[in-house]
């Protein structure tokens, strides 16, 4: 019966210094890539508006183009 908590008693020891030294490096990664993934979000959201925007403004370009081209095709009948 002596032998059992000679035992007993070692094995708790060991254990919570491993589990330690384990847990506190998992959580640091994730913040940093939940960063990464926000501000590639946001990045990818400013390009889709600038793509948006430079869409509308060849469209305006692209009617009035055809806007002139009716005008001069006007003056010439």
């Amino acid at each position: 019966m002596s032998e059992a908590p000679a035992t007993a008693a070692p094995v708790p020891a060991v254990a919570p210094v491993a589990a330690p030294s384990l847990t506190p490096p998992a959580p640091a990664p994730a913040p940093a890539d939940g960063w990464q993934s926000a501000l590639y979000t946001q990045q990818m959201a400013h390009q889709l508006a600038l793509a948006e925007l430079r869409n509308q403004h060849l469209q305006e370009q692209q009617r009035m183009m055809q806007q002139m081209l009716d005008l001069m095709q006007r003056q010439l009948r």
